[in-house]
């Protein structure tokens, strides 16, 4: 189930996105391509920016103090104990939370300090596909 905030980024980016189809095919019929539209609206970017207009309006971006860096890191140190705790109890549910706030913390604190957290996901996702390694323990282990 989609936020309402998300829903309302995802259809702005629609919107954009259909405006711009429109623009560059005048002369075709209108969504005869569904997979080409639907590549130009980013889901992940989406559910990031959304986090990224909740983060201004609560005005946690931009940041006015340098404490607010600092203290959003103390933030996520906190959410990575919660997650701790929700595994030692097996609690799915507080687990699936505990993730949850840890990549919004994370969306923030990137904001905070300039970066973009989709195209770090981009980059990674980059640098990570060509890696080679072997799993041990559940963990991926790269060569070196």
């Amino acid at each position: 189930m989609k936020s309402k905030l998300l829903e309302k980024v995802l259809n702005q980016k629609i919107s954009k996105a259909l405006y711009e189809y429109d623009n560059l095919y005048p002369n075709e019929v209108k969504f005869t391509d569904m997979r080409r539209l639907i590549k130009w609206v980013s889901i992940e970017d989406s559910i990031f920016n959304a986090i990224e207009h909740w983060a201004s309006e609560r005005g946690l971006i931009p940041v006015f103090h340098k404490d607010q860096i600092r203290n959003q890191f103390i933030k996520l140190i906190e959410e990575i104990g919660e997650l701790s705790k929700a595994f030692q109890e097996h609690n799915h549910s507080d687990i699936k939370d505990a993730i949850g706030d840890c990549i919004v913390v994370l969306t923030v604190l990137s904001c905070q300090l300039g970066y973009n957290l989709g195209e770090i996901m981009d980059d990674v996702l980059s640098e990570i596909e060509q890696r080679t390694g072997v799993v041990k323990e559940g963990i991926f282990v790269k060569d070196k």
